[in-house]
């Protein structure tokens, strides 16, 4: 059985609430609830979809505008005002997951079948960038 996790804030979490999504999950709930962390409890790390047998998850690039909804912990800095700062915010995200890839062997991005392959070949646990919303798109020549 191949497991697929269709919708996951990592980067958010790791970039807006300081998360280090590569702990196991319970070292980073320990380290939060030491810190008294306001953010809610983690809910997930790389290290626990893979013990789960995830082999695939859809890692977003979320940004919350300044007028919305406020969440408990959340920083000013992680809040945009305007198509730029989305923009930014969204391309620091995907950067945060290209890092990821970068620096754990068992994380792989997904941008093509050949890459799909890989993973289940590889038992890596690969990564697809799914944008929430269409807040960083400033122009439509950006879309792609």
């Amino acid at each position: 059985m191949f497991i697929v996790d269709a919708h996951l804030d990592l980067a958010y979490n790791a970039l807006a609430h300081g998360r280090d999504m590569s702990l196991p999950l319970e070292e980073l709930r320990q380290l939060e609830s030491k810190n008294h962390s306001t953010r809610g409890q983690a809910t997930v790390t790389f290290p626990a979809l893979q013990a789960g047998g995830v082999g695939l998850i859809f890692g977003t690039l979320f940004v919350s505008p300044a007028h919305g909804y406020k969440m408990d912990g959340m920083s000013e800095e992680v809040e945009y005002h305007n198509a730029d700062e989305a923009y930014e915010q969204a391309m620091l995200q995907l950067d945060y997951y290209h890092r990821m890839v970068e620096t754990h062997d068992a994380l792989h991005l997904v941008t093509s079948i050949a890459d799909l392959d890989y993973i289940i070949a590889n038992d890596k646990l690969g990564i697809v960038a799914l944008m929430e919303g269409a807040d960083p798109i400033r122009t439509p020549a950006e879309l792609a």
